[in-house]
């Protein structure tokens, strides 16, 4: 599978969907913004993010994603990862 494919697997809007899904009691999950769809869904959900002090959490939560997204794909290339980096 490439990066693309996978990447897309992992879109924008799984991630803000799970992301809500994983927060406790915060308005988020709960909110329409945290499940909308279509143009400005995802700028929405940054503001509703932002706005309830969960955007430290978010870029955490978007960042590890990410490094599971890469790692996973280097390691179905075959390469190794030297995860102490």
């Amino acid at each position: 599978m490439s990066l693309s494919r996978r990447s897309s697997t992992f879109s924008a809007r799984s991630m803000t969907r799970d992301f809500a899904a994983a927060l406790e009691d915060n308005g988020v999950a709960e909110s329409p913004v945290g499940t909308s769809q279509g143009r400005g869904a995802f700028r929405r959900f940054k503001e509703l993010v932002h706005d309830a002090g969960l955007a430290g959490r978010w870029q955490t939560f978007r960042e590890g994603r990410f490094r599971r997204i890469a790692l996973d794909w280097r390691s179905e290339k075959g390469i190794e990862v030297d995860t102490n980096t």
